[in-house]
Protein backbone atom coordinates (compact mmCIF):
# COMPACT_ATOMS: atom_id res chain seq x y z
CA UNK A 1 0.00 0.00 0.00
CA UNK A 2 1.25 3.00 -0.86
CA UNK A 3 0.77 6.03 1.68
CA UNK A 4 -0.67 9.25 -0.13
CA UNK A 5 1.03 11.53 2.04
CA UNK A 6 4.20 10.53 0.55
CA UNK A 7 3.18 11.47 -3.28
CA UNK A 8 4.23 14.96 -4.40
CA UNK A 9 3.56 16.71 -7.46
CA UNK A 10 6.70 17.58 -9.49
CA UNK A 11 5.28 19.93 -12.33
CA UNK A 12 1.93 20.93 -13.86
CA UNK A 13 1.64 22.14 -17.75
CA UNK A 14 -1.24 23.41 -18.94
CA UNK A 15 -2.01 24.29 -23.16
CA UNK A 16 -5.05 25.88 -23.60
CA UNK A 17 -6.81 27.03 -26.61
CA UNK A 18 -8.48 29.59 -25.15
CA UNK A 19 -11.59 28.31 -26.13
CA UNK A 20 -15.06 28.52 -23.77
CA UNK A 21 -16.86 25.99 -22.61
CA UNK A 22 -20.24 26.07 -22.89
CA UNK A 23 -22.04 23.17 -22.18
CA UNK A 24 -20.19 20.90 -19.22
CA UNK A 25 -22.01 18.29 -19.98
CA UNK A 26 -20.01 18.21 -23.32
CA UNK A 27 -16.69 17.85 -22.07
CA UNK A 28 -15.03 14.65 -22.13
CA UNK A 29 -11.48 14.20 -21.07
CA UNK A 30 -9.18 11.09 -21.67
CA UNK A 31 -6.11 10.31 -19.19
CA UNK A 32 -3.26 8.74 -20.58
CA UNK A 33 -0.62 7.25 -17.85
CA UNK A 34 3.30 6.57 -18.33
CA UNK A 35 5.34 5.76 -15.50
CA UNK A 36 9.32 5.21 -14.49
CA UNK A 37 11.29 3.63 -11.85
CA UNK A 38 14.13 5.22 -10.36
CA UNK A 39 16.35 3.52 -7.72
CA UNK A 40 13.70 4.40 -5.01
CA UNK A 41 11.48 6.57 -6.40
CA UNK A 42 8.49 5.99 -9.19
CA UNK A 43 7.34 9.21 -11.44
CA UNK A 44 4.26 8.88 -12.75
CA UNK A 45 3.22 11.50 -16.21
CA UNK A 46 -0.40 12.02 -16.48
CA UNK A 47 -1.05 13.58 -20.15
CA UNK A 48 -4.95 14.82 -20.10
CA UNK A 49 -6.68 16.11 -23.13
CA UNK A 50 -10.23 17.61 -22.51
CA UNK A 51 -12.92 18.81 -25.62
CA UNK A 52 -16.27 19.74 -25.91
CA UNK A 53 -17.77 17.48 -29.07
CA UNK A 54 -15.10 18.44 -31.44
CA UNK A 55 -13.28 21.33 -29.77
CA UNK A 56 -10.12 20.96 -27.78
CA UNK A 57 -10.27 22.91 -24.53
CA UNK A 58 -7.23 22.72 -23.29
CA UNK A 59 -3.81 19.77 -22.86
CA UNK A 60 -2.59 19.21 -18.90
CA UNK A 61 0.20 17.41 -18.04
CA UNK A 62 1.17 16.36 -14.57
CA UNK A 63 4.23 14.78 -13.08
CA UNK A 64 4.11 13.50 -9.39
CA UNK A 65 7.28 11.27 -7.79
CA UNK A 66 6.49 8.33 -4.68
CA UNK A 67 8.97 6.45 -3.22
CA UNK A 68 8.59 2.95 -3.30
CA UNK A 69 10.37 0.45 -1.58
CA UNK A 70 11.02 -3.54 -2.48
CA UNK A 71 8.25 -4.88 -4.07
CA UNK A 72 6.62 -8.15 -5.40
CA UNK A 73 4.11 -7.31 -8.23
CA UNK A 74 5.25 -4.01 -9.80
CA UNK A 75 1.87 -4.32 -11.81
CA UNK A 76 -0.36 -4.37 -8.51
CA UNK A 77 2.27 -0.94 -7.11
CA UNK A 78 1.65 1.15 -10.02
CA UNK A 79 -1.97 0.21 -10.39
CA UNK A 80 -2.53 1.45 -7.37
CA UNK A 81 -0.11 4.22 -7.30
CA UNK A 82 -2.58 5.61 -10.46
CA UNK A 83 -5.45 4.85 -8.16
CA UNK A 84 -4.18 7.12 -5.59
CA UNK A 85 -3.25 10.04 -7.69
CA UNK A 86 -6.23 9.89 -10.50
CA UNK A 87 -8.35 11.33 -8.24
CA UNK A 88 -5.71 14.51 -7.58
CA UNK A 89 -5.32 14.52 -11.20
CA UNK A 90 -9.41 14.82 -11.85
CA UNK A 91 -9.02 18.01 -9.36
CA UNK A 92 -6.63 19.78 -11.56
CA UNK A 93 -9.10 18.83 -14.61
CA UNK A 94 -12.19 19.93 -12.94
CA UNK A 95 -10.00 23.59 -11.78
CA UNK A 96 -8.84 24.26 -15.37
CA UNK A 97 -12.33 23.19 -15.88
CA UNK A 98 -14.56 25.55 -14.40
CA UNK A 99 -11.99 28.45 -15.32
CA UNK A 100 -12.63 27.45 -18.81
CA UNK A 101 -16.88 27.92 -18.49
CA UNK A 102 -19.11 30.71 -19.77
CA UNK A 103 -20.88 32.06 -17.18
CA UNK A 104 -24.78 31.51 -18.05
Amino acid sequence: MINSNEITLLNVRLSSTEKKITNVEDVVCIMHVSYRINDDNISLLFHSTCVEVDNKIFDMESEYKCPVEDYDDEKEMILNLVENVSSKVEELVAMFTSQMTVDA
